[in-house]
């Protein structure tokens, strides 16, 4: 039996198949203003700079606007929702991939 996260040819491929998917349906609501497929980018990248700022964290630049930009706080806890969303990805690969394997392991011992 296949270790959990260790990575094969075929957590890749799901994984690069889970990328595609994402980065296809953010580009679909992009191309047909539907937010709610554009909501999954900003869930992804900005769920835990959204909870800071709840938090009355100061995560903003300073600015009049009514957007700015993150300051450092606020680029770091992008960064590390973001790369968050990436090992969900990879655990929910590496989990199909030892599925895949099980199952073939089980039907050649058949």
């Amino acid at each position: 039996m296949r270790e959990f996260l260790k990575p094969t040819r075929v957590t890749w491929i799901i994984f690069a198949i889970l990328l595609a998917t994402n980065a296809g349906l953010i580009v679909l609501g992009f191309l047909t203003f539907t937010w709610s497929l554009i909501g999954i980018l900003l869930f992804q990248i900005g769920w835990l700079y959204a909870s800071f700022n709840f938090l009355n964290i100061d995560v903003m630049g300073k600015s009049s606007e009514f957007i700015t930009a993150p300051n450092l706080l606020g680029w770091m806890l992008v960064i590390i929702g973001s790369l968050i969303s990436l090992a969900l990805y990879y655990f929910i690969s590496s989990y199909i991939s030892k599925n895949y394997y099980d199952y073939k392991n089980r039907k050649m011992s058949r």
